[in-house]
């Protein structure tokens, strides 16, 4: 996929499934290439190309009343709000994402930019919180790297919160699945 292919290559499919979707005259399709394109803007860190390209996709997916990828895309935003430090955007895409859709991957990346935010603020009992639910969420979305980064977070923000003794049982579950996914990965 885009988040683990070589830079070139992710960007030539993207061109290549916008280009697909002009010539089909898929709105749908188009505007998912407009949210494709923004998540390798991010990763690429272009933020001011990502922010261009992921609201260019919202105006299309609130236009089709397709929820799911409102959500997608409102927590897109709201990733790029935080790089950009701007937490009051930041707060109001999560929330906005999460009135969009409730399913598992959208409410696992909305937790755990919440857990995030309260992290920023310094509230590590909150930002322990929105952790474990984005852990959870990750799990149930069938998405173990979210759910493994959630767990680190949780169990930072617990033994700064002062509960070094409760971390033990988040932080366990994050070394044993990334031995997992090392495992998985070496037989490949």
């Amino acid at each position: 996929g885009i988040h683990t292919a070589p830079p070139d290559l992710a960007q030539t499919l993207v061109e290549a499934l916008a280009d697909y979707a002009r010539r089909a005259e898929d709105d749908a399709l188009a505007d998912y290439a407009l949210l494709l394109r923004a998540r390798l803007d991010t990763r690429m860190r272009r933020v001011d190309d990502a922010l261009r390209h992921a609201n260019a996709a919202l105006e299309g997916f609130r236009d089709r009343n397709d929820r799911v990828r409102q959500g997608e895309t409102l927590n897109q935003l709201a990733m790029l709000s935080l790089h950009k430090r701007d937490v009051k955007a930041a707060n109001q895409y999560v929330d906005e994402a999460t009135r969009a859709s409730n399913i598992p991957p959208v409410k696992a990346h909305a937790q755990f930019i919440r857990g995030l935010l309260a992290k920023g603020e310094r509230k590590p009992a909150r930002a322990a919180e929105a952790f474990a639910a984005a852990a959870k969420a990750a799990v149930d979305a069938g998405n173990p790297v979210l759910a493994l980064e959630a767990r680190l977070n949780q169990g930072e923000s617990l033994i700064i919160g002062g509960r070094p003794a409760d971390a033990r049982d988040p932080l366990r579950q994050a070394r044993d699945a990334a031995r997992g996914m090392r495992a998985k990965h070496l037989e490949r």
